[in-house]
């Protein structure tokens, strides 16, 4: 005899698989759909991770250190009005220690990638080797897929965006949003920046649009997308711009603004001249250099810090009298230890300027651009006190300080997407970088 389901006990079995179907598809959207999570500022003793959900809802993200069993729990809601995005500060952890996370909404797991880890910076007198990657000018196309997969296998601790990362060319909220969101669930960005912070600057196309400064329509919006989706320990004076700064072991790292005041009033360095820096920002600067107890000091910015000579205002030679306040500020307080760093050009270069009268020592200045395929060889333009210099594509720089030899030194080494080295052998001592 052959036993045939009712109409009844079918219905019932297909309800079941339709309620476990959804039931798989909502947590696999949840996963899906959740951008990030990623490291923003990291010090010895905390850490901001951020996530960009999917709905107003409250999240929960857990950390353990490793060989723990116990995971600590942070929570904290995604709200429409800041894109759904969330940055959890962490805080009361150990220098140099490995530690897990995850995020969860309830008991769901939300991120892919069930191995997420960081490592906590070391301390200042630690003696540990650091290595800081820079790079400027990234979108987020399959091209410049190989050239964040050589920073990741570069044996970096951090990751320092200087700006036009991404290119958005525009102060329209729901397209800085946009850009954002895809720049972050890049795959190749997104798998070192979820093991390796990164912290990031503007320069002129992520903050409104070519050779824009402060007078730029809109910025206020540009200003709200950057905090939603860059998980600096500070922006600014806290209510305009972004500059901040971080430690790593012996190195400190000074993310300059060089948008927001730009051209908007006169500068606190020659009242007949537009500033660049802004006063607020510039009194930072100078108590920040004062206080630092790093070894090497670096001074970044999207900008670079001398004359591009292609009749756009955005480069330090436009506000060279706060280039030289700044110089005369550090030979006078008999600051060591500093090194400029810019990016924008399209062109890696290496600089040595002249400064051992206002400064005591030789200042150089790094340049690296861009992270893309596209180099602009006309501002490889002709400079004195150059001593490196290449157009090609594709390229970051590394610095890896060194304090456990006599005296401490500072190298740059340039790479490109292959692992080729444009220029290497640019080493500096501490004592190289000292008032005489």
């Amino acid at each position: 005899m052959q036993i045939r389901p009712t109409k009844t006990i079918f219905t019932l079995i297909i309800t079941a698989l339709v309620f476990i179907s959804h039931s798989n598809l909502v947590s696999g959207q949840e996963s899906k759909q959740i951008i990030g999570p990623l490291l923003g500022h990291t010090d010895t003793n905390s850490v901001n991770i951020w996530a960009r959900l999917n709905n107003e809802a409250q999240y929960i993200l857990e950390v353990k250190k490793d060989g723990s069993e116990k995971w600590e729990k942070f929570i904290a809601n995604a709200e429409k009005d800041n894109d759904f995005c969330i940055t959890w500060k962490v805080k009361n952890l150990t220098p140099s220690t490995h530690y897990q996370y995850r995020i969860k909404k309830g008991e769901v797991l939300l991120n892919e990638n069930n191995n997420l880890s960081f490592k906590t910076a070391p301390s200042i007198d630690s003696k540990t080797q650091v290595h800081i990657a820079f790079g400027s000018g990234s979108n987020y196309d399959k091209e410049i897929a190989e050239v964040w997969n050589r920073i990741s296998n570069s044996n970096i601790d951090a990751m320092v965006l200087l700006g036009d990362t991404p290119y958005i060319d525009t102060t329209e909220l729901s397209t800085q949003r946009k850009k954002y969101r895809e720049f972050s669930d890049f795959t190749e960005f997104k798998d070192l920046a979820q093991s390796i912070p990164f912290w990031g600057t503007w320069d002129d196309h992520d903050f409104a649009f070519n050779d824009s400064d402060g007078t730029a329509k809109g910025k206020e919006n540009s200003l709200k997308a950057f905090k939603e989706y860059r998980p600096n320990d500070t922006f600014g004076d806290g209510t305009e711009g972004i500059y901040t700064k971080f430690s790593y072991g012996s190195v400190e790292v000074f993310l300059l603004d060089t948008r927001w005041w730009s051209w908007t009033g006169p500068s606190y360095a020659d009242s007949s001249k537009k500033t660049l820096l802004g006063k607020k920002q510039w009194e930072w600067l100078k108590k920040s250099l004062i206080e630092s107890k790093a070894t090497f000091k670096l001074i970044a910015c999207g900008m670079i810090w001398d004359d591009k000579k292609n009749g756009e205002k955005d480069d330090w030679e436009t506000y060279m009298h706060e280039r030289d306040a700044l110089f005369n500020f550090i030979g006078k307080e008999k600051i060591s230890g500093v090194v400029l760093i810019g990016g924008d050009i399209h062109v890696s270069r290496v600089l040595r300027y002249n400064t051992e009268k206002e400064v005591g020592y030789p200042l150089y200045q790094f340049i690296t651009s861009p992270l893309h395929n596209k180099t602009i060889k006309s501002l490889n333009v002709p400079h004195p006190d150059l001593i490196r210099d290449a157009v090609v594509p594709h390229t970051f720089m590394k610095i890896t300080v060194n304090p456990t030899v006599v005296p401490a030194t500072l190298r740059a080494e340039f790479i490109d997407k292959d692992g080729n080295r444009l220029f290497d052998d640019i080493s500096i001592t501490i004592d190289q970088l000292s008032p005489k």
